[in-house]
């Protein structure tokens, strides 16, 4: 997996049945690192609950060192 987006739901669905996990040592979908990035529909300005987005991408972490 390199990347998949998600919505909300899916999101919570995956925490749920454990196919995502949140570790001490970061996300994880089944065995790989990943990255969990909001996607907004509005402006960054705009948004008064950065936490609460309709759809996420989950991206494969990059090895940064």
């Amino acid at each position: 997996m390199d990347e998949l987006i998600v919505s909300n739901e899916e999101l919570k669905a995956l925490f749920k049945d454990q196919i995502l996990r949140d570790t001490p040592k970061g996300w994880f979908y089944k065995d790989t690192e990943i990255d969990i990035i909001a996607i907004h529909k509005k402006e960054s300005k705009h948004i008064t609950d950065i936490t609460n987005a309709q759809n996420y991408k989950l991206k494969k972490k990059e090895n940064r060192y």
